[in-house]
């Protein structure tokens, strides 16, 4: 019996995207990295419908339509943020920034699942192709006795694209690596991220 297990999550990424044409792959501006990764949980949002005939069920449509992720994360920088969230610079050279009630820009996201296969690691390469992010709340504690450790979670939409000459809605790509670097290096390359 095979024993997979998946035992951690690395790197994570996000690039804005330059271009969005159906039927060609979207192009991504130059990504960066998300932080510290702490926890990622992806739910695909199905159809999930029925037909009968002849009182029974004799056909089910369960394709995805879309899906959602949340995302928590320490160490998530200002630029970071204006890049997931949208938040506007507006002080010029003094830092300041404005949290507008404007849409945040579609990005795209991915990082690298941590597995064990057979008492092997592996690493697999995570890439969503098209994800609308938003903070939803923000909670700060004071300190007391012991620290409480205050991170990010950020929630968001995964889109569906047609980025294929066949038309076909695809919301993520995903490819395992027996090496981190390899997985580093893939994942690097759909964020385009040359400096590693």
């Amino acid at each position: 019996m095979k024993e997979v297990l998946r035992i951690g999550m690395l790197h994570p990424v996000v690039a804005p995207i330059s271009t969005e044409t159906e039927g060609q792959a979207i192009t991504y501006g130059t990504g960066m990295a998300v932080g510290n990764a702490v926890a990622a949980t992806i739910t695909w949002n199905r159809t999930d419908t029925s037909h009968y005939g002849d009182d029974v069920e004799d056909a089910r449509d369960n394709g995805i339509q879309s899906g959602d992720i949340s995302f928590t994360n320490s160490g998530i920088t200002q630029e970071v943020r204006t890049l997931m969230l949208g938040d506007e610079q507006t002080g010029g050279t003094t830092g300041e920034y404005e949290v507008t009630t404007d849409a945040s820009p579609a990005v795209g996201f991915g990082y690298i699942r941590v597995l064990r296969k057979n008492g092997v690691l592996k690493y697999e390469g995570i890439w969503l192709h098209k994800v609308q992010f938003a903070e939803d709340s923000i909670e700060d504690n004071t300190k007391g006795e012991s620290i409480e450790w205050g991170e990010t979670v950020l929630t968001g939409r995964i889109l569906a694209v047609r980025n294929n000459s066949e038309l076909k809605s695809r919301v993520m790509a995903h490819k395992e690596f027996d090496t981190l670097a390899a997985a580093d290096t893939w994942l690097n390359g759909k964020a385009n991220i040359t400096n590693g």
